[in-house]
C-alpha cells in the first residue's frame, strides 16, 4: 500500500488483507451471513446518538425559553420599578400635604397615619422590585454566561 494513505509518503507499507481459515486436512471455510448482534448493538448505537441530539436539542430550547422568560421578567420589572418610583413619590408629596393639613387642625391623626402607611407600602414596593430587577439581571447573566 503507497505510505501516502498512512502519512509516510515515499514509503511502502506491506499489509495482509483477508481473513484466516481453519485447514483441516479438508478445506473448510466459514462465514457468518448473518451477524444479528452485531446489527442489534448498532441499531441500539444509531438510537443513542439520536437520543443524545435530542436531549441536547431539548436542553437548547429550555435555555432559550428561560432567557426569554427572564428578559422580559427583566423589562417588567424596570417598568415596574418606575411605576413604583412615581408611586412614592405621590405618596410622598400625599404624605407632605397631610402632614401640613394636620398641624393646621383641619384632618385627625387617622388620616395622618393613613399617610404615613401608604408612604411605607410604596417604598416597599419600590425597594422588592430594585430586588427582583437585582435577581433578574443575575440570573441572565448566568444563563448568558456573562460576568
Amino acid at each position: 500500500i503507497p505510505g501516502e494513505i498512512f502519512g509516510r509518503p515515499g514509503e511502502t507499507i506491506f499489509a495482509q488483507f483477508g481473513q484466516t481459515y481453519n485447514y483441516n486436512r479438508a478445506l473448510t471455510f466459514s462465514k457468518t451471513f448473518l451477524d444479528w448482534q452485531s446489527k442489534f448493538q448498532a441499531k441500539i448505537a444509531e438510537s443513542n446518538e439520536r437520543l443524545i441530539q435530542a436531549e441536547k436539542y431539548l436542553f437548547e430550547q429550555n435555555l432559550k425559553e428561560q432567557t426569554a422568560q427572564i428578559y422580559y421578567a427583566l423589562l417588567t420589572t424596570k417598568a415596574a420599578i418606575d411605576l413604583s418610583q412615581k408611586d412614592l413619590s405621590l405618596a410622598d408629596s400625599t404624605l407632605l400635604l397631610t402632614t401640613k393639613r394636620y398641624h393646621q387642625g383641619l384632618i385627625d391623626n387617622l388620616i395622618l397615619n393613613h399617610a404615613k402607611i401608604n408612604r411605607n407600602n410604596a417604598l416597599d414596593r419600590w425597594e422588592q422590585n430594585k430586588q427582583y430587577l437585582f435577581e433578574h439581571e443575575t440570573n441572565l447573566k448566568i444563563l448568558l454566561g456573562l460576568t
